[in-house]
């Protein structure tokens, strides 16, 4: 976490496990991610090899030594029944929000969902709810056993609900935080995010259009790539090549691209000048 008020950087989490996707509740008492820390493995039919997935589990960090842990175990003896999923009021004109973080001790308040571990991705905290994307574990040669789903977990009811299945591994979260927009069966669609509230609404897109000049659009991706290398190449040195004069070798000829596999053989020209393996291009 990176402290806009000090200009320093903390560390929060430990060096044990494979931790990513973090998001912020929105009270900003907690931080909620997903880590790796299930090693129940599969056993090859072939040979006795270990296959590893559904290693991923729900986290959470709390902020301050005095944050409320949604996982904590409560007694449900008595209690109203949760029908507005543990909302919070918000107040009219409340606006800016100042996380407090107490870093001393951070990495130890941490707790973990009350969700089974399996194949997740793009977490997301909304108030009352998380959002996450759980899939098949992946494949050589065929499609997995499940497509992606879309789940919420309650956390008023602390119990998981399906939002949308057969989906894209992405989903855009509405401005207003009760909605969904996913990719599904080629189109658009949206979802309300309280459980039953789950009726497809399609998207219409007939009224959007998009002027293109591919022209343009090929110089951008190209010069996309080209600093994608030179920010992000394993080694500085460019494995000894002048990158940039790479770069005003291959630029010209995208002038004469006619379609992007036309632009696609240009960038991998130019990749491939650095001699190394995996890098790919494809696509478009």
């Amino acid at each position: 976490i990176w402290d806009s008020t000090s200009g320093t950087s903390h560390r929060v989490t430990g060096e044990l496990f494979s931790e990513y996707n973090p998001s912020f509740s929105p009270s900003g008492e907690q931080l909620f991610f997903l880590s790796d820390r299930m090693f129940s493995p599969q056993i090859g039919t072939i040979e006795w090899n270990y296959v590893s997935a559904r290693n991923t589990g729900v986290y959470a960090l709390m902020l301050t030594a005095d944050a409320e842990n949604p996982f904590a175990p409560r007694n449900e003896e008595g209690m109203a029944d949760a029908a507005d999923d543990g909302e919070a009021e918000e107040e009219e004109g409340d606006d800016e929000l100042t996380v407090q973080i107490d870093f001393d001790g951070l990495a130890d308040r941490v707790a973990r969902a009350p969700i089974d571990f399996d194949n997740y991705a793009n977490l997301a905290a909304r108030e009352g709810h998380l959002l996450m994307v759980r899939s098949g574990a992946f494949y050589y040669g065929r499609d997995s056993y499940a497509k992606p789903t879309l789940m919420a977990y309650s956390l008023a009811d602390r119990k998981t609900f399906d939002i949308a299945s057969d989906i894209g591994n992405g989903y855009a979260l509405a401005s207003d935080s009760e909605h969904v927009v996913v990719r599904q069966s080629g189109a658009l669609k949206r979802y309300g995010i309280k459980e039953g509230d789950q009726e497809a609404k399609t998207v219409d897109l007939g009224g959007l259009s998009a002027e293109r000049i591919r022209s343009v659009e090929y110089q951008q991706i190209f010069d996309e790539v080209w600093r994608r290398y030179r920010d992000h190449f394993y080694v500085r040195n460019m494995h000894g090549y002048d990158w940039e004069a790479l770069r005003d070798q291959y630029r010209p000829l995208v002038a004469h691209v006619a379609h992007r596999a036309d632009l696609n053989y240009v960038i991998g020209e130019m990749i491939a000048e650095l001699n190394v393996g995996h890098a790919y291009i494809a696509g478009g």
